[in-house]
């Protein structure tokens, strides 16, 4: 173990004058000297620990290579200077030292004792033969697979240490270890700080707890300033996440070679963190979501960062290995050449020209997408009306100027990487450039079904773009395999198929679902004439999905099923993931079978890590479908634990700005307002509004979704003006965006209703109600589940206005709907059951409404319903029965049930009918 003075080190304590003060080392000269005038020196001891050299020393203390004879091992010994460390640190910084010598890890350097000599804390650690992280990456040019294989080794230290509630303060290559046998260990944990004086929060009784809070002053900084955080840089709290953010610079640099800020002293250092932004890598083959990944543990605010260690490794280790692009090393072969004359002047010309060459091959792409174009498409948008047409387009445009420019890189390094580099094959070329002429032509049809653009166009943009390709996989050598070729004969007639098939799925993002079934069935017509099985299932699979799209749930399995089958007996597993993930949601959502659904995603699971796609946003996309899976099962605590995990997946691809972490923000806000977890669900959907408010604009829609669960957060609370209030907004948002009659706005109509139930406001709440069903019958037929339900809570609230007759009317038509669903909705027909035999009683139908009612429990149960049901078996003189119905009223709702209105009279109810 050795100790290295780092040259950016700007504590101004002197590596040298540690020597001076360390009176051991004085010593250690003179038996040396002794032993070689004289032959003979007595050992030197710390402890029972022999001194056999020293190793290197830093501003804090000396460490030493030692023997302990009693355990026959050699030991490193650090011994901290009491120059820098008062009584009261000594003690601190012993109880933290105990606290690391408990936790046993092998990325952790061991701690054996912790001791006291000459009035001086010592500590005997493990030995690592070998060298330190810094060393090892200034010997040579590093693969970055490499780099990254031992900064997660190292990190996982970092967390193993954390959790046992230690933090390092100064990490950084140095102090990282590289054993011989392949180990890796995190050394100096904690004792970096030995000399920072008071800590904000250390009170007396505090103990080891108190080590996580330390107060610094730009006066008395410790540790080394190129690694530290903005927090720790000007005197505030440090804690885990300051560690992240060094591990981050670490990181940064030796994958990237340069320094994420620039340096400076500490003056300017402090300012550049809290003003500038690290800088993006430029011209690096390390791939772009490894920096989207740094990136965020970068971030200024320690709360902006990765929530903790393992989130971060976790990001890091999910990028594939297959898409680590491979750089050259080991290159050890002297290369010599001698071109004279001429013949290097020609081979200059024709390299130069090849180069230009690979360059236009990138500019193809401005054919599509150039000034006219955009011009063209920003005066479809601003000529919808919307409010937020504007900010959708400048967001929208920005991302189509990155897809553009990402594509037009990639195909002028892989024409380069065959054409002048040589380090690419030219199948391995031609196969890049297949898979990017089919992202171009789902780009270029994107923007040509744009060209038309309505309010449905416009609403969905920014997801549409987000739907794109991903241009990345056109580089990964395994799913350029993956990739049926088609045969020679029929290549040029299975690339126009699946050009086609690009611009279903264009049409598919552009929400245009009806002309992409009829395309989608088109090129399966033509496919299935042309006979080769794996462009067949390609169209099929488009086909599925449309009907998905368009509502035609039962077809849409079948066909999906099919297409998985036959997916997977052709070999294309891809495509088998595809359809997988697709029944996943149609099964479980579409369909109320959450058990079906659940073995669909087990199937996606296994073809996404047969596939090695871990990382990528086709993990994210069976994920996604996962947790919807777990949802309509019920099972919310593992829908939410999905659900951060495809968030976290969301963030490695896209960063922090992308509108569909403020979507994964929703889902997690609205599970955990489920579950009633008040605090975290609302800041989550704080976020998410902050998101979409900032990328999007305050009269977006999907500002409108944020405001709901708000509001929802705000009714579980018990505070029904502030819900009232928010959803008021979010309607408000919703009408002026889509229009009085969008299907979004039924939904928001109902929420309003029910806050206006609440305060007794019957009449407008009616009105609302009306409102919706007249929406949800001209938006899906009327024969829709969704219409029936509206037609519920539309006969509930005619039985609220004393409207009896009106409302059995309701509940009639509900029942035919759900009666005739396919498959039947069992919840609703036991809720229109419900409705009518409360309208029955009330008429004063008691008989018919104890039929009624009793069917309705058959089915499903809910506090409403039972208390209803005892009032009818009071009526009929059956007060054993009634009372009972009454204490299960009570117990449902202690629980929650699906209804809550007439429940405040349960109580009254209950001491009135004594048994």
């Amino acid at each position: 173990m050795t100790a290295i003075v780092d040259p950016h080190d700007h504590t101004g304590r002197s590596p040298a004058g540690a020597a001076i003060l360390g009176g051991l080392e004085h010593e250690r000269a003179i038996a040396e000297a002794r032993l070689r005038l004289f032959g003979v020196a007595s050992d030197l001891r710390i402890g029972r620990y022999r001194i056999e050299r020293r190793l290197g020393a830093g501003g804090m203390g000396e460490v030493y290579l030692a023997h302990d004879d009693q355990l026959d091992r050699k030991v490193a010994i650090k011994r901290v200077l009491t120059t820098f460390t008062s009584e009261r640190e000594q003690v601190r910084l012993r109880s933290e030292a105990r606290a690391l010598a408990k936790l046993s890890h092998a990325n952790v350097v061991l701690v054996y004792e912790i001791g006291e000599h000459e009035q001086r804390t010592f500590l005997a650690m493990e030995f690592v033969d070998g060298q330190t992280l810094s060393v090892w990456l200034a010997e040579s040019p590093r693969p970055w697979p490499a780099v990254l294989d031992r900064f997660l080794a190292a990190g996982r230290g970092l967390a193993a240490a954390h959790q046992a509630g230690v933090v390092h303060r100064d990490f950084k290559p140095d102090n990282v270890l590289l054993g011989h046998d392949g180990s890796v260990r995190v050394a100096d944990f904690g004792l970096a700080i030995a000399g920072e004086g008071e800590r904000e929060g250390e009170r007396e009784g505090e103990g080891e707890r108190g080590a996580s809070a330390t107060r610094l002053t730009l006066g008395s900084v410790a540790g080394t300033i190129r690694y530290m955080a903005i927090e720790q840089l000007i005197g505030e709290s440090v804690d885990a996440h300051s560690d992240q953010f060094s591990f981050c610079v670490a990181l940064y640099e030796a994958l990237w070679a340069e320094p994420p800020f620039a340096l400076g002293s500490l003056e300017q250092r402090a300012h550049a963190l809290a003003t500038d932004e690290p800088k993006p890598p430029r011209g690096s083959r390390v791939p772009a979501g490894l920096w989207r990944v740094v990136r965020r543990g970068l971030a200024r605010a320690p709360e902006h960062r990765w929530p903790d260690m393992p989130s971060l490794l976790e990001a890091l280790e999910r990028l594939p290995r297959r898409r680590r692009w491979a750089i050259a090393a080991g290159l050890t072969a002297p290369i010599l050449a001698v071109v004279i004359g001429a013949q290097a002047v020609l081979a200059e010309r024709e390299r130069n020209a090849t180069i230009l060459a690979c360059a236009a091959e990138g500019q193809a792409i401005d054919d599509d997408w150039n000034d006219e174009v955009r011009a063209n498409l920003e005066r479809a948008f601003v000529a919808t009306g919307r409010e937020f047409a504007p900010t959708t387009w400048q967001l929208t445009a920005a991302r189509m100027d990155s897809f553009a420019r990402e594509w037009a890189e990639l195909r002028t390094q892989s024409c380069r990487a065959t054409e002048v580099e040589h380090t690419q094959t030219e199948e391995l070329r031609g196969q890049t450039a297949a898979c990017l002429d089919d992202a171009r032509a789902s780009f270029r049809a994107l923007a040509d079904t744009w060209a038309q653009a309505d309010d449905t166009m416009v609403l969905h943009a920014t997801m549409a773009v987000a739907g794109l390709p991903v241009l990345a996989t056109c580089t990964d050598k395994a799913w350029l395999a993956s990739r049926v070729k088609a045969r020679p004969d029929i290549a040029p007639a299975v690339a126009r198929a699946r050009a086609r098939l690009e611009r279903v799925r264009a049409l598919k993002l552009a929400v245009q679902f009806d002309r992409g079934l009829a395309e989608a069935r088109s090129v399966l017509a033509d496919a299935e004439l042309l006979g080769w099985a794996p462009l067949i299932v390609e169209a099929r699979l488009a086909v599925g999905d449309m009907q998905d799209r368009v509502g035609h749930y039962v077809d849409a399995r079948a066909t999906l099923h099919r297409t998985f089958l036959e997916a997977l007996g052709s070999g294309h597993d891809f495509i088998a993931l595809r359809a997988s993930i697709s029944l996943t949601l149609v099964d479980a959502v579409r369909l109320g079978r959450p058990a079906q659904g659940l073995e669909w995603a087990a199937l996606a699971e296994v073809l996404v890590e047969r596939l090695e796609l871990g990382g990528s946003m086709h993990e994210a996309s069976a994920a996604y479908a996962l947790g919807r899976a777990q949802r309509a099962k019920g099972d919310l605590r593992a829908a939410l634990a999905t659900h951060r995990r495809v968030l976290a997946l969301d963030e490695s691809v896209h960063g922090l700005d992308h509108p569909d972490i403020a979507l994964s923000l929703q889902s997690i806000g609205f599970l955990l307002r489920s579950l009633g977890e008040l605090d975290e669900a609302q800041t989550a959907l704080e976020q998410a509004l902050a998101i979409q408010q900032r990328l999007l604009g305050r009269e977006h829609p999907d500002v409108a979704g944020s405001l709901i669960g708000l509001g929802k957060v705000a009714d579980a609370r018990g505070d029904h003006e502030g819900a009232l209030e928010l959803h008021r907004a979010a309607l408000q948002i919703e009408t002026t965006a889509l229009g009085p009659d969008h299907i979004y706005v039924a939904s928001t109509l109902d929420l309003v209703a029910t806050a206006l139930t609440r305060r007794g406001e019957h009449e407008q709440a009616l009105e609302l109600r009306t409102r919706a069903v007249a929406i949800r019958t001209a938006t899906h037929g009327p024969d829709h589940p969704a219409v029936g339900w509206a037609l519920v809570r539309q006969g509930e609230a005619l039985l609220d206005r004393g409207q009896f007759e009106p409302a059995t009317t309701c509940f009639e038509r509900a029942l035919a709907i759900f009666a005739a669903a396919e498959p039947s909705e069992p919840a609703g027909i036991a809720a229109s059951l419900a409705g009518r035999g409360e309208a029955e009683f009330r008429l004063g139908r008691s008989a018919d409404a104890e039929q009624t009612l009793a069917r309705s429990l058959s089915l499903a149960g809910d506090a409403e319903t039972h208390f209803v049901f005892a009032q009818v078996l009071w009526a009929l003189d059956q007060p054993q029965r009634a009372l009972e119905q009454a204490r299960m009223a009570r117990s449902a709702r202690a629980v929650g049930g699906v209804r809550d209105r007439g429940l405040a009279d349960l109580d009254a109810w209950l001491r009135e009918h004594p048994c």
